[in-house]
């Protein structure tokens, strides 16, 4: 099978027994069971490119690195220290015997072979740690690359826990894997133990896979990962990281962690309810804001003068604050979306909802064919409005930078109204 190497990701043709790869162009080793596949065959005919690229969202760095054919290499050793063994007779050649031995044997040992680490004491580690460190904890070593730890583990129905770092983010690891050489039932047990966590951004899939936030899990239990990205920033990273592992380490590796509301919302991205945007002040500007909106939203996320909060409703994913982008610049306008796949049943609901509090809309047909419309607000507040259109609701606060903005209680009274709304 063709899989990609986890430090350059160039294409690697791996055994499927093997428990290991060397990547022929940056030398890491990689283990075959944690690696990315590309293809579950090798396309007939297929060589190896004689030159690789990094692409931009590998580890190394993005020069360009040549192929190095282990064959040859291996001939060169081996020739090497054949001359040796004539050089020094009899204690060259007894090297050179056990040095092909050694080159035979496999690497990494099978898990019966080396130490095993109980499940406890893997699942009451902190992560906040370097690779060093953490191998040093449990009597292990790391990859070749040093970004890699391999800990084998008992008591549990998976056999090992490897753990990797971004040279990027080395606070933490950015992803974790329990995986087993065989299946584990007892993985769909697990998987619904993190789903009781997630609430709804935790799904099972068509094909059995389970997958949500920074989880996933195949579809015979045998692996279990968890993936974040350094790009969030150091702290944000690192809270999401240490909440990750409690997940995981409780939901999996049976820990005794419990997982309070805060975190569920704040990083492992449950979302904020509805309601809780009334708390946002409509006099912020476009200097302040990130500070005021972190304070209320930790996970906030900021494109530009836009700033974007997860939340937690069966019909809308996120709401997206507009700020003017100038000097001091004003609270604008939100948009919240999407709701459902944007059916016309749906979109009515949608406006149901919001008729409850704003009064009867204005009405426009935005497609005969399909049959959707647009519904409006206007009337509601002066040079302001109400809109929604597709699968999103965009409310104004302001019409420009020097009219006053809506009070809270109006905001209040339309947050509540759709919180509510689609939950039965």
């Amino acid at each position: 099978m063709l899989v990609r190497c986890a430090n350059c990701g160039a294409p690697l043709d791996a055994d499927t027994s093997a428990r290991s790869i060397k990547c022929p162009y940056c030398g890491t080793s990689n283990r075959t069971a944690s690696t990315v596949q590309i293809s579950a065959q090798t396309p007939q005919g297929w060589v190896p490119p004689p030159t690789w690229t990094p692409p931009p969202d590998a580890r190394a760095d993005s020069a360009e690195l040549r192929y190095r054919d282990p064959r040859k290499a291996k001939r060169a050793w081996i020739a090497s220290f054949a001359f040796l063994g004539v050089w020094v007779a009899g204690l060259g050649g007894y090297a050179f015997i056990r040095a092909r031995e050694d080159a035979t044997a496999p690497w990494p040992p099978p898990v019966g072979a080396e130490h095993r680490v109980p499940v406890a004491r893997v699942a009451a580690a902190s992560l906040s740690t370097s690779p060093a460190a953490l191998a040093r904890t449990f009597g292990v070593t790391p990859d070749e690359d040093g970004l890699s730890v391999s800990v084998p583990i008992e008591g549990s129905p998976w056999q090992t826990v490897s753990f990797d770092w971004d040279r990027s983010a080395p606070s933490h690891p950015n992803r974790v894997l329990v995986y087993s050489s065989t299946p584990v039932p007892a993985g769909a047990a697990a998987a619904l133990r993190v789903g009781a966590i997630l609430g709804r951004r935790f799904k099972r899939l068509e094909d059995g896979r389970y997958s949500g936030g920074p989880f996933y899990f195949s579809a015979d239990g045998a692996q279990i990962s968890m993936n974040l990205d350094p790009a969030r920033g150091p702290e944000l990273f690192r809270q999401s990281a240490a909440a990750a592992w409690d997940v995981l380490r409780s939901a999996v590796l049976g820990a005794p962690v419990q997982i309070d509301e805060s975190t569920r919302r704040n990083f492992l991205g449950v979302g904020h309810r509805l309601a809780s945007l009334a708390q946002v002040s409509s006099d912020m500007d476009i200097d302040g804001a990130e500070a005021a909106l972190r304070a209320l939203f930790p996970s906030v996320k900021r494109d530009g003068a836009s700033f974007s909060i997860e939340l937690d409703h069966p019909w809308f994913d996120w709401a997206r604050l507009e700020l003017e982008n100038a000097a001091h610049g004003r609270f604008e306008g939100l948009t919240i979306g999407p709701f459902g796949s944007g059916t016309p049943a749906e979109q009515e609901a949608v406006a149901q909802c919001l008729t409850t509090v704003l009064g009867e809309p204005e009405v426009r047909e935005t497609d005969h064919v399909a049959g959707t419309h647009s519904w409006s607000w206007g009337h509601v507040w002066k040079n302001d409005y109400v809109h929604t259109v597709q699968r999103l609701v965009m409310i104004s606060i302001r019409k420009d930078a020097s009219d006053p903005p809506r009070d809270r209680a109006s905001l209040e009274r339309i947050f509540t109204q759709l919180d509510t709304c689609g939950r039965n």
